[in-house]
C-alpha cells in the first residue's frame, strides 16, 4: 500500500482537509453574511437594524432586560427594607423628603397614594 492509498475506514489527509474549511457549515445557512453584526449574547446573525444597535437579538434582549428588572427589583427592595428599619431615626424634614420621593415613586407607577 502506498503513501496516497488509504485503508479501508480510514480518512484521507484530503477530506480531512475539507472537512477543516467546512467547520462552521452545520451552524451557518448557506450564504451567510459572516461579516453580519452577531448577538452578544449567542452569537446568531442579527437581522434587523434594532438588534443590531443593541447587539442583541429580540429573544436574547428580552432575557436580558427580564434579568435587569429582576436584579432591580431585589436591590429595590432591599433599600426600602434598610429604610423602613431607619425610620425610627429620621427627623421630621428627613421624614417628609422620604414621604415626597415615595409619592413621585407612586405617581410614577401608578399606585396607590
Amino acid at each position: 500500500m502506498t503513501t496516497q492509498e488509504s485503508r479501508p475506514g480510514d480518512e484521507s489527509w484530503t477530506a480531512l482537509e475539507a472537512f477543516d474549511g467546512a467547520e462552521n457549515s452545520l451552524t451557518e445557512p448557506a450564504g451567510a453574511d459572516l461579516g453580519a453584526p452577531r448577538c452578544v449574547r449567542c452569537g446568531r446573525p442579527l437581522r434587523s437594524t434594532r438588534s443590531a444597535a443593541r447587539n442583541y437579538g429580540l429573544r436574547c434582549w428580552t432575557a436580558t432586560r427580564t434579568a435587569l428588572v429582576q436584579e432591580h427589583r431585589a436591590t429595590i427592595s432591599r433599600h426600602l427594607d434598610d429604610l423602613a428599619g431607619r425610620l425610627p431615626l429620621l427627623d421630621l424634614d428627613a421624614l417628609g423628603r422620604v414621604a415626597e420621593h415615595l409619592a413621585d415613586a407612586l405617581d410614577t407607577t401608578g399606585g396607590p397614594r
